[in-house]
């Protein structure tokens, strides 16, 4: 596995249960101060899960843009390329244009890998996919 950079996290509060959800992707939940599993394939996330809060209210650490991270992986990934959201928070390959990119390859790896990621947040554009 690639190294990362160090982490940069942001604690929020969990909205559920989020123990068997660690290295997805997040999203803000029904409040800001809460994150929930995103749930759309290329939703716009705001970082990767560190930890594994088990109960809603519990603390959620999550990395944020400008540090790395681990991903589960949803399908085959090269090195370098852009990674969004599947529909269940894992990660893979941008496809389209406009699909929100919540983190970049640092490896290559297959369905059901920990890779290791570097934290983005921006748009694919037609020349990144």
């Amino acid at each position: 596995m690639a190294s990362y950079s160090t982490p940069r996290i942001k604690t929020f509060l969990a909205e559920g249960d989020l123990s068997a959800k660690q290295y997805f992707f997040v999203g803000i939940g029904s409040n800001e101060k809460q994150i929930a599993v995103c749930s759309g394939s290329g939703a716009k996330s705001i970082g990767i899960l560190m930890n594994k809060p088990s109960a809603a209210g519990q603390a959620a650490e999550v990395a944020i843009v400008g540090g790395g991270a681990l991903l589960k992986l949803a399908g085959s990934v090269t090195a370098m390329k852009y990674l969004c959201t599947d529909a269940n928070g894992k990660g893979l390959v941008a496809s389209s244009a406009g699909d929100h990119v919540g983190a970049f390859a640092m490896d290559d790896g297959v369905s059901g890998d920990l890779m290791a990621v570097e934290v983005v947040c921006m748009e694919a554009q037609g020349s990144d996919v």
